[in-house]
């Protein structure tokens, strides 16, 4: 089944497509803006509507991630912090929270049904930085499972990542990649149990939003 189309009302000169500084003034600048973004377009209708089509895969992506950053977002502010999404041209973080005379950043992970969290190698350690590894067990609805989150600081995300790396190459001499950096519930490497990193290590960081307070 085709996922249904958009309708956006817009300006019938000018249209701003957020999230791809797409910028445009003529139909033809619009077309191909969309085009690039994998997105049908169809020519403005008399109302000054545009009309285009999201992928399912590109549609459940977007909508996984922003249902993530606000679950995180109303987690918080529901804990007494005051917090918010940063810009979206911050890609390194994605909500702040005001903590005394300190404002924290959180990266957001959201998966959906998988206990895996991507994350890359160069995760960056800092004493204000956190992580909050966001799992949807289903998006069909009705959702009856709510959501979890765990809240980790960066400094165990890093180490458990770069350690997970590190087993695994020595395991595998030669390796030019150990695969997708992430932090996962059950790591590959039975080797991770001896560091503390066994079946259900992230049970610690559930719900664990105190860590925030310091």
């Amino acid at each position: 089944m085709q996922p249904p189309a958009l309708v956006v009302p817009v300006p019938r000169h000018s249209v701003l497509l957020a999230g791809n500084d797409c910028a445009f003034q003529t139909s033809e600048l619009a077309r191909s803006c969309l085009l690039t973004e994998r997105r049908e377009w169809a020519p403005p209708s008399s109302r000054g509507t545009y009309r285009f089509e999201i992928s399912t895969t590109q549609d459940q992506k977007v909508k996984l991630g922003e249902a993530g950053e606000h679950l995180v977002i109303s987690r918080l502010l529901a804990h007494g912090y005051v917090a918010g999404q940063l810009p979206r041209s911050y890609k390194a973080d994605d909500v702040y929270v005001e903590r005394r005379n300190e404002v924290l950043h959180v990266q957001v992970k959201t998966r959906l049904a998988a206990r895996s969290w991507p994350t890359g190698i160069s995760v960056i350690e800092h004493p204000l930085r956190y992580y909050a590894l966001v799992l949807f067990e289903s998006l069909e609805p009705p959702v009856v499972d709510a959501p979890t989150v765990y809240v980790l600081p960066s400094a165990k995300v890093k180490h458990a990542v770069e350690l997970h790396d590190r087993l695994y190459r020595a395991a595998h001499p030669g390796l030019t990649a150990a695969g997708v950096p992430a932090v996962a519930d059950r790591f590959r490497m039975r080797e991770m149990s001896e560091y503390g990193y066994g079946p259900g290590w992230l049970d610690e960081y559930r719900e664990a939003w105190g860590l925030l307070r310091g």
